[in-house]
C-alpha cells in the first residue's frame, strides 16, 4: 500500500507531453526532453569514489561515453568535482572558473617567497602526514607518500632515476677528498746535498769553554767523557740520504659544494 502511495505521489508531480517529461510543471519546455522545475532545490548527481581517470570498473554496469558523476575522491592524483565518461575511455573533469584560476592538479610542486601552507599548497618541511586535513592526507597518499611529506630544505629538485623512489632524498652539499680521490704523485727527495747533524750529548755544556781553548792554544778538543775529537758534537759529512715527507690532514675539512642559489620554500599542491 505504502509503495502504491509513493507511486502516486510521483506520477502526480510529472507531466506528459510528446517525447517530453516535466517535472512540477505542466508544460515542460518545448525543446527539452526533461524540464525539472523548483525553486528551494535541486538535481543531486549521483556521487561516485572513482579510483583512477581510467576506472571502468566502479559504474557496476560500465561506462559509456557521456557519462555525468560527481568524484568525491581523490585517488590517483584526482580532485572531487563533477566528472564526464569520455569516447577516450577516461574521465574528464568539468573545470570551473576556480580550476582555470588555477591551472594545476594534485601533486604539482612550485617555488615562493610564502612561509607557510596556503590555498591548498603545502610547505614541503619533512612533516608527518596524519598532521595534515583528511583531504590533503589522502592526496598524498595517492601519490605514494606514506607517512611523511619529504623535506625540501636545502635541497635542489632532482628528476627520478632507475628505481629510486618519489619524494626520496640523495645526496649531500659537501664533499671530502679521500686519498682515492687525489691523482697519485710519487717523488723522492734529492740525494745532493751531503751535510751533518749536531748531536746532543753529555760535551754540550762544555762547548763554549772548548772552542776558547782550540782558538787559544789549538791542539784538540777535551769533552767531559775524557775523549778527544777535532769536530765535536757533529756527525760525519759522509751519508747522503733521502728525507720522508707527508702532504695532506689525516683529519681533511670537508668541502662546501652548494651553488650560488636564490632561496626559496617549496611547496607540494594537495587540493584545498
Amino acid at each position: 500500500m505504502r509503495r502504491f502511495i509513493f507511486l502516486m505521489l510521483l506520477i502526480s508531480g510529472i507531466n506528459f507531453s510528446p517525447a517530453q517529461v516535466g517535472i512540477n510543471t505542466s508544460t515542460p519546455h518545448p525543446s527539452a526532453m526533461l524540464d525539472i522545475e523548483s525553486s528551494d532545490s535541486g538535481v543531486l548527481i549521483p556521487r561516485i569514489a572513482l579510483t583512477s581517470p581510467s576506472d571502468n570498473t566502479t559504474i557496476s554496469a560500465g561506462n559509456t561515453e557521456s557519462l555525468l558523476v560527481y568524484n568525491t575522491s581523490t585517488n590517483g592524483g584526482m580532485s572531487p568535482g563533477f566528472y564526464y565518461w569520455d569516447k577516450n575511455e577516461v574521465w574528464i573533469r568539468i573545470q570551473t572558473s576556480n580550476d582555470i584560476e588555477k591551472p594545476y592538479v594534485t601533486g604539482d610542486l612550485k617555488h615562493s617567497f610564502q612561509t607557510a601552507d596556503h590555498q591548498g599548497w603545502y610547505l614541503l618541511n619533512g612533516r608527518e602526514l596524519s598532521s595534515l586535513p583528511v583531504n590533503a592526507r589522502d592526496a598524498a597518499n595517492s601519490l605514494g607518500l606514506s607517512s611523511n611529506l619529504p623535506d625540501a630544505a636545502n635541497r635542489v629538485l632532482k628528476a627520478k632515476m632507475g628505481s629510486e623512489n618519489i619524494g626520496s632524498t640523495t645526496g649531500n652539499n659537501t664533499i671530502t677528498l679521500k686519498a682515492n680521490n687525489i691523482p697519485e704523485v710519487t717523488g723522492t727527495t734529492s740525494t745532493n746535498g751531503a751535510h751533518r747533524h749536531r748531536s746532543t750529548d753529555r760535551g754540550d755544556t762544555f762547548e763554549v769553554l772548548d772552542e776558547i781553548q782550540r782558538s787559544l792554544f789549538g791542539g784538540s778538543t777535551v769533552l767531559n767523557d775524557g775523549t778527544s775529537t777535532t769536530n765535536p758534537q757533529l756527525t760525519s759529512l759522509a751519508g747522503n740520504h733521502n728525507h720522508t715527507v707527508t702532504v695532506g690532514n689525516a683529519t681533511p675539512a670537508a668541502i662546501d659544494n652548494t651553488p650560488a642559489s636564490l632561496v626559496t620554500n617549496v611547496f607540494i599542491y594537495l587540493g584545498d
